[in-house]
């Protein structure tokens, strides 16, 4: 396996390509090949390491993207990766049809779970999240009101600095007010 897997950063190396890569299992082997590309750069899909490995990633210019799985309660060591990842380099994903966020755990995941992810993303980074009606049906903004319940107390609410945008469905456009975060707009399709 890792002859396999360090032809894919050797070839991003060679052509100049980013790279996605999911490490199950594998982190300190993972991590090591990976340091033996200082040039390459790419995501870590639906990350599962250490918060101390995603640092060094994210020195090297890496994105870490995060699945449901930091919604459930046992999730204690990537919830601590989280809090320590800047917010312009974490990606959100679905790992569609696995990973369902809590409250769908054990059930097909979609898109339209992507909110209970940045729900506790938001909870972890201690941010507001807001959403906004862009056409979405009556039924896809119950899901989102579902998700999207108050996460900071309201007194932080008066810290509001700035609006953070992702696409989460071509029908809803969430926005993140963020707290005392410097971050630049990223957009996660």
């Amino acid at each position: 396996q890792k002859a396999f897997f360090d032809a894919q950063p050797s070839l991003a190396a060679a052509h100049h390509l980013p790279v996605i890569i999911h490490d199950r299992e594998a982190h300190g082997d993972c991590f090591e090949m990976i340091l033996q590309y200082p040039h390459v750069r790419g995501v870590f899909h639906s990350y599962s390491g250490s918060a101390e490995m995603a640092k060094e990633y994210v020195k090297r210019g890496w994105y870490i993207s995060f699945s449901g799985v930091v919604t459930f309660k046992n999730a204690k060591k990537l919830k601590e990766t989280v809090e320590h990842i800047p917010l312009e380099r974490i990606l959100l994903e679905t790992d569609c049809p696995y990973l369902s966020p809590e409250p769908n755990r054990g059930k097909r995941n979609s898109s339209l779970n992507l909110p209970y992810v940045v729900k506790a993303i938001a909870e972890i980074k201690r941010i507001i999240v807001e959403f906004a009606n862009n056409g979405a049906t009556e039924e896809e903004l119950e899901r989102v009101e579902k998700a999207s319940a108050p996460v900071i107390p309201a007194w932080e609410k008066q810290k509001k600095s700035k609006v953070q945008s992702f696409d989460l469905h071509p029908d809803i456009q969430m926005n993140l007010i963020l707290h005392r975060q410097t971050a630049q707009h990223t957009y996660v399709k």
